[in-house]
C-alpha cells in the first residue's frame, strides 16, 4: 500500500493545493478536538450506563492527537492508524486505552 504526503498531490496540482488540504485539516481537526473536549466536559453529567456507547471518542481522541503531532496535519501520513498497523504494538496501545477508560468509566 502506498502512502501518500501532501507534496505528491501537488506534483500534477498546483503548489498551493498541499497548503490549502492541511488549512482544511487543520480546520475540521480544530473543530472536532473542540467536540471532543465539550463531551468530555459532560461526562460528570453522564449516566453510568450510557458510558459504553461514548467510548469511540477513546480512539478518536488518539486519532487526533497523532493528526496534530505526526507530519503537521497530513490525512495520509503511514502512522496515523495504529488500529491498522500490521505490527500489534499499536493496537495493543489502543485496546489498553480502551481497556483502561472502560475500567475507570470514562470516554
Amino acid at each position: 500500500m502506498r502512502h501518500f504526503t501532501l507534496a505528491d498531490l501537488s506534483i500534477v496540482k498546483p503548489p498551493e493545493t498541499a497548503d490549502k488540504i492541511a488549512a482544511c485539516v487543520r480546520d475540521m481537526h480544530a473543530a472536532a478536538a473542540a467536540h471532543v473536549a465539550a463531551a468530555r466536559a459532560l461526562s460528570p453529567r453522564v449516566s453510568h450506563a450510557a458510558v459504553p456507547a461514548l467510548l469511540t471518542a477513546v480512539p478518536l481522541a488518539t486519532y487526533l492527537d497523532l493528526l496534530a503531532h505526526r507530519d503537521r496535519f497530513n490525512p495520509f501520513a503511514s502512522g496515523l492508524y495504529p488500529w491498522r498497523d500490521r505490527r500489534s504494538y499499536g493496537r495493543l496501545v489502543l485496546q489498553g486505552s480502551l481497556f483502561w477508560h472502560v475500567l475507570r468509566g470514562t470516554y
